[in-house]
């Protein structure tokens, strides 16, 4: 099952009403460029198990490591059918709990890691990686808040690779084209904020932790 997946640079503007910390057009495009050698790699050997937009482990699969030797728990990526908590909203962090800088990796494979040091932090299910630890889609309970690579990745293969319709294919929901999602990764030079995907418009940005997004779990396999 080949995608025929194609690269999408985001857009780096910001309406007017979202005050942020935008990321330069320089750091987006290395971010995507990496990206889409990962795409293009799957697509020049799609002969893999659960390939992208294949129904599986609780959700959708959005992402295969190539690695042929690839163990347990980093063959690929899984994303949560629905939103935590019917389409709630989070804070990152509302009370300032998370202190330095602890949860900044944003590699594939990187958001459990972040996610569990996050939860350690925050005792609230009102924080986004506590709403995405404790969904449990498909009867399973591993799903952690996405970092920012594997975010970035899933609205890609979403909006590009299999015309919108990588979530609805499994019996899912799409994304929202209003609000945007969370990532588990920290901004390392303002430890008060962390990076988002807006899946309308097409934007990575960061945003102070104590406002409110969505949540879209994933899962490794």
């Amino acid at each position: 099952m080949k995608q025929g997946l194609t690269a999408v640079i985001l857009s780096l503007v910001v309406p007017t009403s979202m005050s942020a910390n935008p990321a330069s057009t320089a750091y987006v495009d290395t971010k995507f460029a990496g990206i889409q050698a990962q795409i293009d790699a799957i697509n020049a050997n799609p002969s893999v198990p659960h390939p992208v937009g294949s129904c599986y482990g609780g959700g959708v699969v959005f992402y295969v490591n190539t690695d042929p030797n690839a163990q347990a728990g980093q063959r690929g990526l899984i994303a949560a059918l629905n939103d935590a908590g019917s389409s709630a909203t989070y804070s990152w962090d509302a009370t300032g709990a998370v202190s330095g800088t602890d949860a900044t990796a944003t590699a594939y494979f990187t958001g459990y890691s972040n996610t569990q040091t996050l939860i350690t932090y925050a005792s609230s299910v009102t924080q986004a990686a506590w709403a995405a630890n404790n969904y449990s889609g498909g009867g399973v309970s591993d799903w952690y808040l996405p970092a920012q690579n594997e975010l970035m990745t899933m609205y890609t293969q979403w909006n590009n690779s299999l015309n919108k319709t990588l979530f609805t294919n499994c019996g899912g929901t799409n994304p929202s084209a209003v609000t945007p999602y969370w990532s588990s990764s920290q901004v390392e030079v303002n430890p008060g904020t962390a990076w988002f995907v807006s899946f309308g418009p097409g934007i990575v940005f960061t945003r102070n932790t104590d406002i409110q997004f969505l949540v879209r779990a994933v899962r490794a396999f």
